[in-house]
């Protein structure tokens, strides 16, 4: 049985959600505590955990961060109704597999949990390692080095990552990142592929500003290169 850790501050909706989950075959443990949810996390063996963005100790943002920070690998998943698009963009950042909105539908919710679930288990299979100038990337381990310093990446900038290294050379769209990341049926928009691109040229080029290795294809995409 697949385990989900929630953590949600709000009853109706903790209760809502908890239901839908149970009598869709996940066990499921719950907590207001963004804090509490973390130590959970670190000690379990959870297959995803869902946030809401406004906890009753700390935003679901720190939370997901400190959980990134810890290289956890368990899917996290924002649950909000919230529609802002920022706050979107903020939670991929801080390392968010997914963003949905509620209310949600049950069908579609539980599809969208199951791909997270599901991609999170296969991504790293095919590539473990890539080298390139200065820079040493281990995917399993999630540890980058830049002439011997190491790089502090996210999770979902690691899966980007990996996803451009098995495709070098060939001009990927941005809907397909999104929807090799994340689904179809994700919020993420161009403008958060975008933020991510530029947050790893930062992290591993040496002129972010010029970069070798992440180009951008004018009114295409991005391609990697070694």
């Amino acid at each position: 049985m697949k385990r989900i850790l929630f953590i949600e501050n709000d009853l109706q909706i903790k209760n809502e959600i908890k239901s839908i989950l149970q009598s869709s075959g996940f066990y499921t443990i719950t907590t207001t505590s963004g804090k509490v949810g973390a130590e959970l996390a670190k000690g379990d063996g959870f297959d995803a955990i869902i946030v809401d963005l406004f906890l009753n100790d700390e935003t679901g943002i720190e939370c997901c961060k400190d959980l990134r920070k810890h290289n956890l690998l368990i899917p996290i998943i924002f649950l909000t109704n919230n529609k802002e698009e920022d706050y979107q963009i903020e939670a991929f950042n801080s390392g968010a597999d997914d963003f949905i909105n509620y209310p949600v539908h049950k069908n579609e919710f539980i599809a969208r949990l199951n791909a997270v679930i599901r991609r999170s288990k296969i991504y790293l299979k095919s590539y473990d390692e890539a080298s390139f100038d200065n820079i040493r990337i281990n995917f399993t381990k999630q540890i980058t080095k830049v002439k011997n310093k190491q790089i502090l990446l996210t999770s979902t900038e690691y899966k980007i990552l990996k996803f451009f290294v098995e495709r070098e050379e060939e001009v990927i769209s941005r809907a397909e990142i999104i929807d090799a990341l994340w689904g179809v049926n994700s919020n993420a928009s161009s403008r958060t592929i975008d933020n991510y691109m530029l947050s790893i040229r930062k992290k591993i080029e040496k002129n972010p500003s010029c970069p070798k290795h992440i180009i951008t294809v004018f009114k295409e995409g991005y391609k990697f290169v070694k």
